[in-house]
């Protein structure tokens, strides 16, 4: 049998679709706008329930989830989807013109549909090697 599979992105770098060797769809994947992963009908899935093994621990912006935990790994930092922020204080001041950089906690200054977290990243490199 045929396991190759292929992984196809929304604009935010999530993981939407997987399909096999033969464009099949295999798997969908939804997530709310601040990361929850959602069922089929977009309702947010309970954390509380079972959780479906998916065929890639990927998922939203392309990051690794931790579903056990309910949390994502950003490489860096561990983000919590339910209540949309990190469990550690970022270390950058991103924009110190932006009021919303200072909450250090915040997702993508708390607009999750625009940003990522690697824009978010590359604005503070620019800051501090260009603007400082």
């Amino acid at each position: 049998p045929d396991k190759t599979r292929y992984l196809h992105y929304d604009n935010l770098g999530s993981i939407d679709t997987i399909t096999d060797g033969q464009g099949n769809i295999v798997e969908r994947m939804s997530y709310a706008a601040f990361g929850e992963r959602r069922k089929g009908d977009w309702r947010v899935s309970d954390p509380l329930l079972p959780i479906i093994p998916a065929l890639t621990n990927r998922g939203f912006t392309g990051h690794e989830h931790i579903d056990e935990m309910g949390l994502i790994h950003m490489n860096g930092r561990v983000y919590n989807p339910q209540i949309g922020r990190f469990l550690s204080a970022d270390p950058y001041i991103q924009s110190p013109y932006n009021t919303q950089s200072y909450n250090r906690y915040s997702y993508t200054i708390n607009n999750p549909l625009k940003y990522t977290v690697l824009l978010e990243t590359f604005l503070a490199l620019y800051w501090v090697l260009f603007l400082q």
